[in-house]
């Protein structure tokens, strides 16, 4: 008998695990409540392969390589190949970082001290800086990214519910889903991607909250004048960004603002000025404008900074969560789905054999707003 399976949150993260469950001929629902205001919508989407961290360089090395192995997906996520440059401190390539550099040849990530940059607008004049570049990085937008895993979802038999979940209740023998108006489905397994809002679902159902907590993610979109820097991230000021539309640049820094509310979010003033002087220092070619859009969104964050799936205690592995981004999941969340869903569908019985992901029709997808 085929296994149902149920992923609760169609933001980025939970559709293509939807996706990439149904492509697999598993009969699975993906809930995914319409007009979100999520992390997805508002993601800037920037997209590389380099990373400090090893799991998060594999992960990202992985997405990059299915995007530009698929033009399906480039063409449905709005991908723009601006190429990339990566700002830390010398002492932060390490000989395992130098290492996991130079296996990535000639076409993969290249390092070089700061100072030297040239071609760019950045500017960094500290010796201890150094500048990693890639040429086949840029950035997409994850909003129509998820819009085209629902399509794909749907057209591999899977549905697309238009709800989000009250609370699960996982039993002896699955896990039941409570929606709106109170009704109740019933699955052999659930994985809640709900993001900031995993959490207080589990909670609200008795359960154990897990170590996830939420995090305020903020950017702007400023006018400018002069030349506009590829999609960039400057580890020593906080600082990222990439172009926006033309005479626009989207910036921002991390913020320290967590357990936030998802619902109750609102601009912070002081990470408008903190943007604007770390540009001001690595942009001092760009004639910022006052922003004339701010972005606010919420987040989940769990200890390690990646998307990955951890099991409810007791549950029996029934109910799992799918959470954890860092707050740039769009570069990472096509191989940390693909990893997740060959995870789950271990010895699990299938509806019928994988269909092949059919052709996107020219949707005109439009990368504005992300």
């Amino acid at each position: 008998m085929a296994m149902r399976m149920c992923v609760l949150g169609g933001g980025l993260a939970g559709s293509l695990l939807g996706w990439r469950l149904a492509a697999a001929g598993v009969a699975v629902d993906l809930w995914s409540p319409p007009g979100t205001a999520d992390a997805t919508a508002a993601s800037g989407g920037l997209v590389r392969a380099f990373e400090p961290d090893p799991t998060l360089f594999r992960l990202a090395t992985e997405s990059l390589a299915e995007l530009a192995a698929d033009p399906d997906l480039r063409r449905a996520a709005g991908y723009r190949r601006t190429g990339s440059v990566y700002l830390l401190r010398a002492d932060r390539v390490t000989p395992a970082v130098a290492a996991r550099l130079a296996a990535a040849g000639p076409d993969g990530p290249r390092p070089g001290p700061a100072a030297l940059l040239t071609g760019s607008p950045l500017r960094c004049a500290d010796d201890d800086v150094v500048a990693v570049r890639e040429r086949e990085a840029g950035y997409l937008s994850p909003d129509a990214l998820r819009r085209y895993a629902h399509t794909l979802v749907a057209r591999h038999g899977g549905t697309v519910v238009p709800a989000a979940a009250v609370a699960v209740e996982p039993g002896r023998d699955g896990v039941t889903v409570h929606g709106p108006a109170a009704r109740r489905h019933r699955y052999d397994l659930v994985v809640l991607a709900a993001g900031p809002w995993t959490g207080s679902v589990l909670a609200r159902s008795g359960l154990d909250p897990q170590p996830l907590r939420t995090k305020l993610i903020q950017y702007q979109v400023h006018p400018c004048a002069g030349p506009r820097p590829p999609a960039f991230v400057d580890e020593t000021t906080g600082l990222y960004g990439r172009p926006y539309s033309p005479g626009a640049v989207l910036l921002g820094v991390p913020s320290r603002h967590w357990d936030v509310d998802p619902a109750a979010r609102r601009p912070v003033p002081e990470l408008v000025a903190e943007t604007v002087r770390a540009a001001r220092l690595r942009l001092p070619g760009l004639d910022l404008g006052r922003p004339h859009r701010t972005v606010v969104a919420v987040d989940g964050y769990a200890p390690a900074p990646y998307l990955s799936l951890r099991t409810v205690p007791g549950t029996e592995d029934r109910l799992r969560t799918f959470a954890g981004g860092s707050g740039g999941a769009a570069k990472l969340a096509l191989a940390a789905t693909a990893h997740a869903a060959r995870s789950l569908l271990a010895g699990t019985p299938t509806r019928a054999e994988p269909r092949r992901r059919p052709a996107l029709p020219d949707a005109g997808l439009s990368t504005e707003g992300t």
